[in-house]
């Protein structure tokens, strides 16, 4: 078989969660070998998905079970910003980016930097032909792409099937937050007229 990317966050993913990665290879003659380590190499990208840029090249032990398990996002969320105030010329006001819309509703969204970014992983491994040789990197043998905001995400609720982290299915956690109604006010204190 090969090097895969056994599991990974879905799409979406809150910076302030876990961001787990796990790493496979699948011959025991390249696990076995010495001084065997799982590479993950973290890109981030905050312009477009052609503009990636190595942030960090992380070297992860086998565990019992021979994949490397990793967790990114304390390196992911130090490329994410906070948006606490209104910045540009969205609004006269100086204050919270919730409180955008009141005085000019046809300008309701602040000017945002950094507030979501690419995270590519590249994975590879590193052995050395002999327990006195130096170790020989093979990189890009496996790659995933998600995206991260400056959040967390909530955890599935399985007896409604509501929340949760699938945003491909129907699964998808943003539902409860999408405006409807006068109930739901994500990120926003904005009256609804």
């Amino acid at each position: 078989m090969a090097y895969t990317i056994e599991q990974k966050p879905n799409q979406l993913a809150g910076a302030n969660s876990p961001m787990v990665f796990v790493l496979k290879e699948d011959s025991p003659a390249i696990y076995n070998a010495d001084k065997f380590r799982y590479i993950a190499q973290v890109y981030i990208s905050t312009t477009d998905a052609s503009t990636w840029v190595e942030r960090a090249k992380l070297k992860i032990h086998k565990n019992l079970v021979n994949v490397g398990i990793v967790d990114v996002h304390k390196i992911v969320r130090s490329y994410l910003e906070t948006q606490e105030k209104n910045v540009g010329n969205q609004e006269a006001i100086a204050g919270s980016i919730h409180s955008i819309g009141i005085s000019d509703t046809s300008n309701s969204y602040s000017q945002n930097t950094s507030q979501v970014v690419g995270v590519k992983i590249v994975g590879g491994y590193e052995k050395a032909s002999s327990s006195t040789a130096a170790p020989e990197e093979s990189l890009d043998k496996a790659n995933t792409i998600i995206y991260s905001i400056p959040a967390t995400t909530p955890y599935t609720d399985t007896g409604t099937n509501v929340g949760g982290l699938d945003i491909d299915g129907t699964n998808n956690p943003l539902t409860n937050y999408i405006p409807s109604g006068a109930t739901k006010k994500f990120l926003t204190n904005s009256p609804r007229i």
